[in-house]
């Protein structure tokens, strides 16, 4: 079986709620079209989307009459996002890691960057570290501590990274054409790999949920 990624055109807000037991319908109740997006969180009653070239915030309060409320411009791919507190971290690719402050949801506000050469691409939080990804550096953790100035504090060396988790001080990341690895960083300045798993070398995606792994293969 192929998996494929699908890339959306536009954001879509579906109705969940079945009618009975056992109903899975989902009802489409309103669009915002946003051009190519990546990334999305949801808090409160805003909506987060990263596109080729900015950061939008949507106003989802009533769900059927979704708007645009502020777009800041990055002026390069945001893979994605995660929103913390009242802040936005973004994998903004040749720009790095940029973080912005969206406490004011109608004026986001950039107040933090991280680069060190690398196109980052992938991004988790772990505690007050942010974890990136990139192809040309590996894993980096960051101390965001000081939220205007990250400072990196440790690097693992891998060729390609699809995606990755950190969760509980691990990392659960996809190493291209290798496979599954998890990452002890409980000591986040000296990372150590403590498995590669066998027979994952086809998987492109991979997430948590409580004690259970999920991975998605490109070809089963």
């Amino acid at each position: 079986m192929n998996v494929f990624l699908c890339l959306i055109n536009g954001f879509f807000i579906i109705s969940c709620a079945g009618q009975q037991t056992g109903d899975a319908r989902l009802v489409d109740i309103a669009r915002y079209k946003t051009g190519m997006a990546y990334g999305l969180a949801i808090k409160g009653s805003y909506a987060y989307i990263t596109t080729n070239n900015d950061l939008l915030i949507i106003d989802i309060a009533n769900p059927r009459k979704p708007k645009r409320i502020s777009k800041l411009s990055l002026g390069q791919p945001v893979f994605a996002l995660r929103v913390q507190d009242s802040n936005a971290y973004l994998a903004a690719s040749d720009n790095g890691l940029v973080i912005v402050n969206i406490s004011d949801p109608e004026n986001p506000e950039i107040i933090g960057r991280y680069y060190d050469g690398g196109s980052v691409q992938r991004l988790d939080l772990e505690d007050h570290y942010c974890i990136t990804s990139d192809f040309e550096n590996g894993l980096n953790i960051l101390d965001i501590s000081n939220i205007s100035t990250p400072v990196k504090v440790s690097n693992l060396k891998y060729n390609r990274i699809w995606t990755f988790v950190a969760t509980n001080n691990l990392v659960f990341l996809i190493d291209a054409g290798k496979g599954l690895r998890i990452v002890d960083i409980s000591d986040k300045t000296n990372p150590a790999e403590m498995t590669l798993v066998d027979e994952t070398q086809e998987a492109s995606s991979v997430a948590i949920d409580g004690s259970r792994l999920f991975l998605v293969f490109l070809m089963v």
